[in-house]
């Protein structure tokens, strides 16, 4: 008997497979007319004081953010996960 040696693909077929039925019914709860649309900004908890260096070296802390739209996501370089995926989500919301 062969065994076969695990795929590496399934992790990200998975991810993308569950981001489909997400996708899939978070447009039927649109479609059904489940979510209103609200032109206001949802307020969440603020975030506590942090500065970063940006990848050109230069330090940002949230004093520098203020006033503006910002989104926040933490990956790790080396991630063969969904990592990739949301570094490409997160650029077309930088093109947006």
């Amino acid at each position: 008997m062969i065994l076969k040696k695990p795929s590496k693909r399934w992790p990200v077929l998975s991810a993308i497979a569950f981001l489909g039925v997400a996708g899939l019914f978070l447009w039927q709860t649109m479609a059904m007319g489940l979510f209103e649309k609200d032109d206001t900004l949802p307020v969440y908890d603020p975030a506590p004081e942090f500065s970063l260096i940006e990848r050109s070296g230069r330090t940002i802390s949230q004093t520098d953010l203020l006033g503006q739209v910002w989104i926040a996501d933490f990956i790790f370089t080396r991630c063969e996960g969904i990592c990739p995926m949301l570094s490409l989500q997160m650029s077309g919301l930088t093109r947006q």
